[in-house]
């Protein structure tokens, strides 16, 4: 079961960053469970924190509407999707750009957090699919 809550419906506080929301929200709970989309095709990357113990690896989990029914349910991802998405976008995306792309314009294109393509990024080049080229952005590799 997953449970979700608003704190602030609840917890009396006036503070413009929301860092005290997340820190008191964050004292409640010993265990966290993170769920974050990763695709529009219904993909999900499920996080298990807690407190006192090393977390597993992440989840990957794809949720299932059943049709004429009313009923949602989450399956284990396919062992072949199991990659996070994002890298394989990236490198689309860098590929048919004819210049080099910036880490801020990727991130605009894509929609996702800095560090998703910060990860992304420095998977690719690891592996040697792209390489930077200066201070303009990241280019394909030439194979």
């Amino acid at each position: 079961m997953l449970r979700t809550s608003s704190w602030h419906r609840w917890y009396p506080c006036s503070f413009d960053n929301g860092s005290t929301y997340r820190s008191t929200q964050h004292t409640f709970g010993d265990s966290n469970l993170y769920l974050r989309r990763l695709a529009h095709d219904g993909s999900l990357e499920l996080k298990i924190e807690h407190r006192a113990a090393a977390p597993p690896p992440p989840f990957r989990l794809k949720l299932v509407v059943d049709d004429g029914a009313a009923t949602a349910r989450f399956t284990p991802a396919e062992r072949d999707q199991q990659n996070d998405p994002t890298a394989g976008r990236v490198l689309a995306l860098i590929a048919g750009a004819p210049g080099p792309l910036s880490s801020a314009a990727l991130r605009e294109k894509l929609g996702v957090r800095d560090q998703l393509v910060a990860d992304a990024l420095r998977a690719l080049a690891d592996t040697g699919q792209i390489r930077r080229a200066g201070r303009d952005g990241w280019v394909q590799r030439a194979s």
